[in-house]
């Protein structure tokens, strides 16, 4: 978090642009397919909604106590 206040840029991605970009696609295949099936157009946030009412989350890590030992 530090190196982000300071100008860092952060961690890399695990993707190379030219798979990020392929993402990219199949995520907007998804998007357009959504709204030729069924003829509905979602914004970013009222996806994640219906998503989230199918069961479907993103995955985020445990939480963590504050005081707990950080393993190397």
């Amino acid at each position: 978090m530090c190196r982000r206040r300071k100008g860092g840029v952060g961690k890399s991605s695990f993707l190379t642009p030219a798979q990020q970009k392929q993402l990219a696609a199949a995520a907007q295949a998804v998007w357009d397919g959504i709204e030729d099936r069924f003829g509905v157009v979602y914004r970013v946030g009222s996806l994640y909604t219906v998503l989230s009412r199918l069961g479907i989350r993103l995955k985020t890590p445990r939480p963590r106590h504050t005081q707990a030992a950080l393993q190397a």
